[in-house]
């Protein structure tokens, strides 16, 4: 069930029943659609009148997120990202494409190329979409690299949001990550890497900052609409808010 619930006074307003036990949900930017995610479909519903509107069988996934105009929804499905249209009930566009190649840089410490390889993309583990819609960050992990090692095991790719077309990507060494989010100027991204959150700047792909205090492994993170603040959930069970300010 999606359950809809009166902020103000924690009463409950009504219910949708799905097909299938939802994985994650989203509203558009004014709040007038909202998508859930299953590992069945994704389903569009309208939640003033609380009526589902489409199901779309062949997206189901863990994480989605709305375009910025509402028109589109996004979704981390089965190790790839795909595009849904929830009024047509169709999925538009689907990438990483398997068979695709794209081109991987090797770069030495001044800055200069070593080579550059043409690789078939891998999979993707989680997805951020930027706040205006442009651009998509998906993180891969490698799980054949010892992690004891310091060795770059973390793929962090850009994507076009619209096209699908690979950008760019950074490498580094990582632990279990479960969530990345942009804040809402889009300048920065952080990503919870096990119990620490890294705050990365998106101009230069360079980490800014970590925040640790945490014991447990980062499950989740929310930008203050301002930016200045963030919010993490752990599973240490404690929510800690963290100050961004210079």
């Amino acid at each position: 069930f999606i359950k809809f619930w009166d902020v103000a006074s924690g009463r409950l307003l009504g219910q949708v029943s799905l097909a299938d036990t939802p994985n994650s949900l989203t509203f558009s930017s004014d709040g007038t659609k909202l998508a859930v995610a299953s590992n069945l479909e994704v389903t569009s519903i309208d939640p003033v009148a609380r009526q589902i509107g489409a199901s779309i069988r062949e997206a189901g996934g863990d994480s989605l997120s709305f375009s910025s105009d509402g028109s589109h929804v996004y979704v981390n499905s089965a190790g790839s990202i795909k595009i849904v249209d929830p009024i047509a009930g169709r999925v538009t566009l689907t990438f990483p494409e398997p068979f695709a190649l794209v081109p991987t840089m090797s770069v030495s410490s001044d800055g200069s190329v070593i080579s550059v390889t043409y690789e078939s993309p891998e999979s993707v583990e989680g997805f951020a979409l930027s706040p205006d819609g442009t651009k998509i960050v998906t993180y891969t992990l490698d799980r054949s690299v010892d992690t004891g090692s310091g060795a770059d095991n973390v793929r962090l790719a850009t994507w076009d949001a619209r096209t699908g077309k690979y950008v760019s990507e950074v490498k580094f060494s990582g632990d279990l990550i479960h969530t990345i989010r942009f804040s809402p100027e889009g300048n920065l991204l952080g990503i919870g890497n096990r119990n620490e959150i890294w705050i990365w700047d998106t101009r230069n792909w360079q980490v800014k900052e970590k925040l640790t205090g945490h014991t447990g492994e980062i499950v989740d993170l929310a930008f203050a609409i301002q930016g200045a603040k963030l919010l993490s959930a752990s599973s240490d069970g404690t929510v800690r808010v963290w100050s961004l300010e210079e």
